[in-house]
């Protein structure tokens, strides 16, 4: 993911549609954009996307729409960002186009990956809830079993039920948080290619895309270590799940947090 760049001081950033500053209104978008850029800058994405939509309502000028996407980009909405992406590229020059179309080519994967991650999602969830609503018929079916002792006064461990498929979804889970981070990662180094320019076999890019590199490496990092991590919690929990299946009895189970992971340990 990460290529060497030449990097040579370049005053290029967000990009800056031109407002007037005429009436009222255009004062109030031309400050709306302004309040946008510094959010962006500070990390505060979702509070620099209200106000590069309000100026835009006021303005109605493409290239904040441009802007938009990125924001929406950065915090993970990949659904919106491709929305207004295209809202964008009806307005974009044809030299443009090509580029556009790569990174919506890029989202549009995302987005189907984050699909099958929901489907999968569901699909344990209500395979949880059949279970959970088969468990009860059959407890309410069953002659109860009732032990009174009066001498010990060591409690009963409770079996944990349920804990394998909470562990599968909480393991799918993390390494979908994993995907996230890698996508994130994947829009740094869009922002990268896209804000740097190639002149005589030398790739221009502005000062900031070393900043945009170190954040690159940090989620790329980042989304290893919760893609290992989830599979790990994901495993342990298809072990019990085949556990239960097999076995169908209760089962008195720890589960530990390690510096490596996870540790699970108990009687089956």
């Amino acid at each position: 993911m990460h290529r060497a760049l030449s990097l040579v001081l370049l005053l290029v950033g967000l990009a800056t549609p031109v407002l007037a500053q005429g009436t009222d209104e255009d004062r109030r978008a031309r400050e709306l954009y302004d309040n946008g850029a510094l959010l962006y800058e500070e990390g505060r994405y979702e509070d620099a996307i209200q106000a590069w939509q309000e100026a835009y309502r006021i303005s109605k000028k493409p290239l904040l729409l441009f802007n938009i996407a990125n924001a929406q980009e950065r915090i993970g909405q990949w659904r919106p960002a491709l929305e207004t992406l295209n809202r964008y590229r009806a307005f974009a020059s044809a030299d443009e186009r090509e580029v556009l179309d790569r990174r919506m080519k890029n989202i549009e994967r995302r987005v189907a990956e984050l699909e099958v991650e929901e489907a999968e999602r569901r699909k344990a969830e209500e395979a949880e809830a059949a279970r959970l609503k088969e468990e009860g018929t059959s407890a309410s079916t069953a002659t109860p079993l009732v032990t009174v002792s009066t001498t010990s006064t060591t409690p009963a461990v409770t079996p944990l039920r349920g804990l394998g498929v909470g562990l599968l979804a909480g393991g799918l889970a993390g390494a979908g948080a994993g995907g996230g981070l890698y996508g994130a990662a994947l829009s740094r180094r869009q922002d990268i290619e896209a804000s740097c320019r190639e002149a005589g076999g030398t790739l221009y890019c502005p000062q900031s895309a070393q900043a945009l590199e170190a954040e690159e490496a940090d989620l790329s990092l980042a989304g290893d270590v919760a893609l290992i991590a989830g599979g790990a919690v994901a495993g342990t929990g298809l072990v019990l799940m085949i556990v239960d299946a097999l076995t169908g009895s209760p089962r008195a189970v720890t589960v530990v947090p390690t510096p490596g992971g996870i540790a699970v340990a108990g009687r089956f």
